[in-house]
């Protein structure tokens, strides 16, 4: 998910009453909702370091406790801060935690449970940036304001998560008619989400044979497949894959 995203949800869980409960919420839950991207900098030691370490260690739930601890710590030591570790380290842990799980949503996924499995986990359901999920969280974090009805927070965040589930069940019918259109043949199958449609997906397919790719509707008749044969590696590609660092990595 994008950094946007990742701050105006912890601004909206914020104003769902718990910036009253514990001091400097608000900001906790912004900055500890990004914390996880710190492993952006990676990227100084180049884009083969960025993508083998992007969405790693930083992300896993394993190693949320120690981000939000760090958070806390620096928190609660600051200078004439009037802020408690456990209610800031608690608040922290739920920004990293919410973090990780918002990744998932998405099809670039993460490595959630690093350092004990290493696959990447993605649920497929929202593309990264998507218009109708920010325009919700805007309204969860400002709508009592604009408005001048204090539920309007609390209503967008309820559309927030019917929105989420709508995405996740659109899915799985998309799932069910890329399997269809492609066949039984093609034991992966995904359905990747459109940016502005929960109708409209795409359809990514894979057998011992053959790749498809096209675009299936939740509901409606407009299918597309294209099919086209898996090429068996040579003997150059073969070896580059194994002598090159950045084929590994992507790989």
């Amino acid at each position: 998910m994008d950094n946007l995203t990742h701050t105006l949800a912890g601004v909206a869980i914020a104003r769902m009453g718990l910036d009253k409960k514990v001091t400097g919420a608000t900001l906790t839950l912004a900055l500890g909702s990004n914390l996880p991207d710190l492993d952006i900098v990676s990227g100084f030691w180049g884009n083969v370091a960025y993508l083998e370490h992007h969405r790693g260690l930083s992300h896993a739930f394993s190693a949320s406790p120690f981000l939000a601890g760090g958070l806390a710590l620096v928190f609660s030591r600051w200078p004439r801060s009037n802020r408690r570790f456990v209610p800031t380290f608690l608040v922290a842990w739920l920004a990293v935690s919410l973090h990780i799980v918002f990744d998932l949503w998405t099809s670039y996924g993460t490595r959630a449970l690093l350092p004990f499995d290493a696959t990447w986990y993605s649920w497929d359901w929202i593309f990264i940036m998507d218009p109708a999920l920010l325009l919700l969280l805007v309204v969860a974090c400002f709508g009592a304001r604009w408005f001048r009805f204090g539920g309007a927070n609390r209503w967008a965040m309820a559309g927030t998560l019917a929105y989420v589930a709508l995405r996740s069940g659109a899915h799985a019918l998309a799932e069910g008619q890329a399997q269809a259109i492609v066949g039984p043949e093609f034991d992966v199958v995904r359905a990747l989400p459109d940016p502005l449609s929960p109708n409209r997906w795409r359809l990514v397919a894979r057998s011992a044979e053959s790749f498809a790719t096209g675009y299936v509707p939740v509901i409606g008749v407009s299918r597309s497949k294209v099919t086209f044969p898996r090429v068996k590696p040579d003997a150059v590609v073969s070896r580059a894959a194994h002598e090159s660092r950045a084929a590994r990595v992507f790989l």
